[in-house]
This record gives structure tokens, sequence and C-alpha cells, in this order.
């Protein structure tokens, strides 16, 4: 009976001793809005993370994609291009939490948002005002009468003639589409030959004509993709065929004859590369890799104080138990007897 309460303290003590509290690896993901109109634009926030992570998504044109660096939070802008749902998705390839013990993040997030189309606002009828009437003041006893005036068949057919002229002007002004860029894409090219989209300070509007981007030192082109629908033929691209460090201007003109230029601006800042540093330095070493991991089973990698002090007193009683219930002095005689 002593035997097997030795054992069975024994056992406690062992699983006490090699029982590891894992905290579990959290990090947020969330939208700015859960329902859109096309053309609208929403916002991806992710945070509470560290290292590098995959960006995709569907139905949407994202200001950051492909595989991205991700220093505690990142916030990505998503342009809708059609009614559905649009799904953006995050793929954990390299990430831990920003805890203090930072712990490794797996596996994969989604995001959706509702797309509705846009509703089109309902053409007013105008109304047709009719001319007053103005009736004649009545005469003297002794004098005949008037009539009252009545409006003129001239007056009437200029009014109708007025208003359909009106109408035509309002039609005519809906079928005419507004000159201007409709939407544009500009992607950065690196020596690589990797293609990233390059993020505007703001996402791009037709009636908004000042823009201003940053690009990292190794991009060595831009690619310039603009609709503006019937009046591409008459749009004109100024760039410098090589971009340099600091400030390269792009310019989008629209000529048409019988209308003032539009110009759409962009100043793109090329990084110097010592600032690029922390870019090209994100290729972790395997050695840090590695360490990065979550330690084996067995290293305690944190505790609790109420299970520290229940090891403690685990330890104590099976200490105290062990040495009231083993007879030590006979197991030590028979240890003597055996060596003589």
């Amino acid at each position: 009976m002593k035997r097997k309460i030795v054992i069975m303290a024994m056992i406690i003590l062992a699983i006490l001793i090699n029982f590891t509290i894992v905290q579990a690896a959290s990090w947020n993901v969330s939208s700015n809005k859960s329902s859109v109109t096309v053309g609208d634009t929403f916002t991806v926030t992710i945070s509470g993370v560290n290292g590098r992570a995959k960006i995709s998504g569907s139905q949407v044109t994202l200001s950051q994609s492909g595989s991205i660096w991700i220093d505690g939070s990142v916030t990505i802008t998503a342009t809708t291009s059609q009614v559905g749902s649009a799904k953006i998705t995050i793929q954990a390839e390299n990430l831990s939490t920003t805890d203090a013990e930072p712990q490794e993040v797996t596996g994969t997030k989604t995001v959706t948002v509702t797309v509705k189309e846009k509703e089109q606002p309902k053409p007013e009828t105008p109304v047709e005002e009719k001319p007053q009437t103005t009736p004649s003041q009545p005469t003297e006893a002794t004098q005949t009468p008037q009539t009252e005036s009545k409006p003129s068949t001239t007056t009437k057919k200029q009014e109708e003639t007025k208003q359909t002229k009106i109408e035509e002007t309002q039609e005519e002004e809906e079928a005419t589409p507004q000159i201007g860029v409709n939407s544009l894409i500009i992607n950065a090219i690196k020596e690589s030959g990797e293609k990233q989209e390059v993020a505007l300070n703001q996402p791009f509007n037709i009636n908004v004509y000042e823009y201003t981007a940053t690009i990292e030192a190794d991009v060595q082109k831009l690619e310039i993709l603009q609709d503006s629908g019937i009046y591409n033929e008459n749009v004109i691209i100024e760039q410098p065929e090589n971009l340099t460090e600091g400030e390269n201007v792009i310019r989008i003109i629209i000529r048409k004859e019988g209308n003032a230029d539009i110009i759409y601006t962009i100043r793109v800042t090329k990084k110097a590369k010592q600032e690029t540093v922390e870019t090209t330095a994100q290729v972790i070493p395997e050695e840090q890799k590695e360490e990065n991991k979550p330690k084996e089973a067995g290293f305690i990698i944190s505790m609790p104080l109420g299970y520290f002090i229940l090891l403690q007193i685990a330890i104590i009683v099976i200490e105290i138990l062990i040495m009231k219930l083993v007879p030590w002095n006979r197991i030590i005689e028979r240890i003597r007897n055996r060596a003589e």
C-alpha cells in the first residue's frame, strides 16, 4: 500500500513539473464598413501581429496585395468594382503576436463586405407654369360690361417651345458623360520584376486632380492604367523615363477640342536606398525563425502565480509523504548487507 502511495505521488509530481501553459496567439482583422455601393471604398485593418502575411482580394482593387510585411498593424484600402460580395483574405506566412512573449500566428482570416448597386436618381419632371389671367374690372352701370381677357395663342406657344428646349438640354447633359479619368491604377515594377500597386494618399476620384504617393528605392518604372471612357483617345500621359530619388511628376492630360485641358497630377516620391533597409531586411534567417517558434513541451513559457504556488505545495506534500512512508532505514541496511 505504501509503495502505491509513493508511486502515485511521484506521478503527480511529474505531471505538475511538465505542465505548460501556452497562451493562444491572437490577432485582429476588421473592416470599417459592412456594406458599400459599387465604386465606393472601405478599409481593412490588421493589428496585433508582426511579420509577413499574404493579402488577396476578390471583386476589389487593393492598395496593397501579395506578400507584405506587417509591423504591429497595417491598413489596406479596397475599392469595389461590381455588385456582390467583396472578399479580402489574409493568410499568415510568418507572423507572431506583439505580446511581450510573442506567439506564432497561423491560419487564414477573411473579411466579407456586401456590395450594392448605386441608386440612380430619378429625373424630375418640370411643371409647366400656366399663364395667369387677370379679370377685367367691372365698369359703371351706365357702360357696357367688359369681358375677361384671355391669354393669347402666341404667348402659349412660346412658353411650350421654351419648355421643350429646356427638356432637350437636360437630356443632352445627362447623355454626355463627364470629361475626366474614371479610374486610375499605378503599378510599381521592381528590379526583380515584381509588380505591386502604388497606394495614393487618397482614393482616386474623377473630380480630384492632385495626388501624392511613395515608392521604394528598388522600383525601376511605373505602369499607368487609366480609364477615361469615350475620351481614352484624347488622353496624353507624361511621366519620366527614368525614376530618380525624390519627387517624380506624372501628368495625365485629357485634351478635347473646344474644351480646356483637364490635368491630373500625381507626385511620386522615390525613397533613397538607405530608407529601404527595413524593407530589404525582412528576409528572416533560419536561425531567427527557429528562435521565434514556441518552445517545445517541457519548457514553461508562462506560469501564473496560482499554478506556481500549487506546484510548490505539491512538492512539499510529496516530500513529506516520501520521508514518512518510505522505510529508509531498512533500505539503507539492505544496501549495506549487499555491499558486504
